[in-house]
């Protein structure tokens, strides 16, 4: 058998798809919707950064990573750091040390640029926060390459439908606010603006980015939960919620086709840190669980958090955990 390595054109990213779909696709399926779709919006993504490894014409293994090159939302882009955004072996040509072939080309490269450190999963328009854990033989493959192990982050998942949230807030006696100062509602025009002064001053990095872009894309306003501090007419906090007629996929319904027909999704989620300690952010997440209610969806996905016992509040249990490795170089 006689490999090759190479940049892969665009025409051939379905043998990319496919090979995902023959080994991950059982618990990551992958379709051309979400493939391009992040591809497309990420500014960061660069065709020259995804290499392939063919025996003759058949795609044998693939390596994505992702250089910083552009700002994320008014932040600098981390430039000494890349993201592996995701590599894959077929099944096929495994213990072959094309995974390490496709890692030391990729090392080469970088390391004549300056690099320092290497970050698996967590790009901008990601496909996963970190190692996925079911993949042990993978992770153990970062490890003797040199990648270190870090934190745990989780996927969190529950079945709104068979869930009654006011029945959870007077067994759990949560205290939910109820001043009619603030309004959890769905954006409008009208608060599009204050919604985005509010990410520019509280979340200024990704957050403030994805949601800008978000919008280009055709995102609509019931996909944003607002909370508005009605005294100062603005936005103190919002949650991005995702349900199957949302037009942008957001990371809480990557994985939809496990999570049935009515599926939906939520993340991120935060208030303004002078807002904080009044309850905003439970009311925030009990609120959008509502309104998700009421829009028929079921199986409810919240993406990468370690906020287990916030989220498990409202009988959300993990369902895809993240190990985040890093490697210096």
């Amino acid at each position: 058998m006689e490999l090759s390595y190479r940049i892969i054109a665009e025409e051939e990213y379905f043998k990319v798809i496919e090979l995902w779909n023959r080994n991950m696709g059982i618990l990551f399926p992958m379709d051309e919707k979400l493939f391009y779709g992040n591809l497309e919006m990420d500014k960061n993504y660069n065709q020259q950064c995804i290499l392939g490894a063919f025996a003759d014409a058949e795609l044998a293994a693939f390596i994505i990573y992702k250089k910083h090159t552009s700002n994320i939302g008014l932040m600098p882009p981390a430039k000494k750091m890349i993201n592996i955004n995701s590599i894959a072996v077929d099944f096929k040509y495994r213990n072959k040390g094309i995974g390490s072939k496709l890692l030391s080309l990729c090392e080469d490269e970088l390391k004549n640029e300056g690099v320092t450190s290497i970050v698996i999963g967590r790009d901008t328009f990601h496909f996963f926060p970190g190692a996925p854990t079911e993949y042990i033989q993978s992770i153990e493959f970062l490890k003797r390459r040199g990648f270190e192990e870090e934190n745990i982050d989780s996927d969190m998942v529950c079945d709104l439908k068979n869930i009654d949230l006011e029945e959870i807030i007077i067994k759990k006696n949560l205290v939910i606010n109820r001043d009619e100062r603030f309004e959890f509602t769905e954006l409008t025009e009208k608060y599009k603006e204050s919604l985005m002064e509010f990410l520019k001053k509280t979340f200024p990095g990704r957050w403030y980015g994805d949601m800008d872009l978000f919008f280009k894309y055709g995102m609509e306003y019931k996909d944003i939960i607002i909370v508005l501090d009605r005294e100062k007419d603005k936005v103190v906090g919002f949650s991005h919620v995702f349900d199957k007629s949302s037009k942008v996929i957001g990371p809480g319904i990557y994985w939809r086709e496990l999570l049935g027909n009515n599926y939906g999704g939520l993340g991120p989620i935060g208030v303004d840190a002078d807002y904080r300690k009044l309850g905003l952010g439970l009311t925030l997440l009990y609120r959008c669980l509502e309104i998700q209610k009421k829009r028929g969806v079921s199986k409810m996905c919240i993406d990468w958090t370690d906020l287990l016992d916030f989220y498990g509040i409202f009988n959300f249990m993990p369902w895809k955990s993240y190990l985040h490795m890093t490697k210096k170089i």
